[in-house]
């Protein structure tokens, strides 16, 4: 177990180091606990978040005044706070869902999903008989394949509830 303390003084020790994306989440770990106990906690979500977010913004390693900026009190504070439930946040949820809450966007990529041609690589999504039609697997790339989908005539009919307007 390595204690917030510990993790301070190793960069005090070590200015000019840089340091793995792993050991910093552990350090930001330990700065928001108090502790981290390396074998539970680099299993949990929050652990793996902050790992990816550091991985994201910082690359494989960062610098000794990059970690210290990661762990500052103001840093552990807005995290902390981002997380909090206000009545009016709650208020505000109960109105935009009489208003019909989010549009049908899973429904819509359940009735037309991407799928890959194996034997070609090829990404498609227009449908025959209720499946993907690998004849018309015409991508390079699942983005690609999902934008077109996205700004096809399909969309267009689509319902705000996510029912077929007319069949297939």
């Amino acid at each position: 177990m390595r204690t917030k303390k510990h993790y301070e003084k190793m960069l005090s020790e070590n200015p000019n180091a840089t340091i793995g994306f792993t050991m910093a989440a552990d350090m930001i770990f330990a700065a928001r606990h108090d502790f981290i106990n390396r074998a539970d906690d680099r299993g949990g979500d929050e652990w793996k978040n902050i790992a990816r977010n550091l991985k994201s913004k910082y690359g494989e390693v960062l610098t000794v005044d990059e970690v210290r900026a990661e762990m500052s009190p103001v840093k552990i504070a807005a995290a902390a706070l981002g997380t909090i439930k206000t009545e009016k946040k709650a208020a505000s949820s109960r109105e935009n869902g009489k208003l019909g809450g989010r549009p049908a966007i899973d429904a819509f990529n359940e009735k037309f999903p991407v799928a890959q041609d194996f034997h070609s690589g090829l990404w498609g999504w227009r449908r025959i008989n209720g499946s993907v039609d690998l004849s018309k697997c015409t991508f390079k790339s699942r983005a690609a394949a999902s934008r077109d989908r996205n700004q096809s005539n399909e969309k267009a009919l689509f319902n705000r509830t996510g029912e077929v307007c007319i069949s297939e």
